[in-house]
């Protein structure tokens, strides 16, 4: 919403991210490009003041109005400071039962039950997840291949869990989902609550994050929380959440998403893998509302503003 401030008041805006600007191809409507735009123009010309979520954010900012003097803080978003509960022996099955949807199918299948027993069903190789709204930037497609060709070079039976609400463009990624989800070896949930998706975090072998853009990328911080490995694209948002401490690979190579899997998922690196996954950890405490609320409260309290 553009909001115009009477005389005298101070403008502070929310900045998550110019992806309708930056990456059009990927927005399903022009009149959110156009919007975009407008209200960003507009914000610049209150001289308000952007809170951006990521330094990524940041630099998008400055390089769409590269003129102008805009004042700018990074400010990012927050997690709970809770400790997660201990998740372990938690009946995974029963959530994808109460959670599974069957829209890549067209809707419930005749044969409902067998479906629905395959896929509750889960392997001694677990799975893997995967968190976003169905998207063409959030590469989901690119996923299901990588997943699939891991499954057949190295004889696994892993699944693929996707959390995933209808977004736009869903018909390509339904028509690819939707073998192996009359298979049982793709799970589709939707509408999952906070505490079961903890649960189902905590309990995966990897969170597997491949979009070609972000503004911050919280699904990999979420994952990090639970303690769960993370294999995301190599894109600057997430280098400034992750840091060092997830997996990356090029979101348009199939086969280093493939690589990546397949180093997480090989017993042989348990102990490296878990080094990786102890420091993501540790190092999202950066996060926490209790540290991002005092970075609010030192903006406001700026007397420069």
């Amino acid at each position: 919403t553009i909001v115009f401030p009477t005389k005298g008041t101070i403008k502070i805006v929310r900045f998550h991210d110019a992806i309708p600007l930056t990456h059009p191809h990927l927005i399903n409507d022009s009149l959110s490009v156009e919007y975009t735009f407008n209200t960003l123009v507009q914000c610049v010309k209150d001289d308000s003041i952007f809170c951006c979520n990521s330094d990524e954010s940041q630099k998008v900012l400055h390089s769409l109005f590269p003129e102008k003097q805009i004042k700018s803080y990074v400010i990012p978003c927050a997690i709970s400071d809770r400790s997660f509960p201990n998740y372990e022996g938690y009946e995974v099955s029963s959530i994808i039962s109460k959670y599974s949807s069957f829209s890549s199918l067209g809707g419930f299948p005749l044969d409902f039950t067998n479906i629905d027993h395959k896929l509750c069903v889960i392997p001694d190789d677990g799975y893997i997840i995967t968190i976003a709204n169905i998207d063409p930037k959030k590469n989901q497609q690119a996923l299901i291949s990588a997943w699939d060709r891991y499954r057949s070079i190295y004889k696994s039976n892993v699944k693929l869990i996707m959390v995933s609400s209808v977004g736009w463009d869903e018909d390509a990624l339904f028509k690819k989902m939707k073998k192996h989800v009359m298979h049982g070896d793709l799970i589709h949930l939707e509408n999952v609550s906070g505490y079961d998706l903890t649960a189902l975090l905590s309990q995966a072998k990897a969170f597997v994050f491949p979009s070609i853009v972000e503004g911050f990328g919280l699904g990999n911080l979420e994952a990090a929380r639970c303690k769960c490995p993370v294999i995301t694209s190599d894109i600057p948002a997430h280098r400034y959440v992750m840091h060092e401490n997830a997996f990356y690979f090029n979101p348009h190579s199939i086969s280093e998403m493939v690589t990546q899997i397949e180093y997480v998922m090989n017993v042989n690196n348990q102990d490296k893998v878990d080094d990786i996954v102890n420091k993501a950890f540790i190092d999202s405490d950066r996060f926490k509302q209790s540290h991002v609320v005092n970075m609010w409260h030192k903006l406001f309290e700026n007397k420069e503003i």
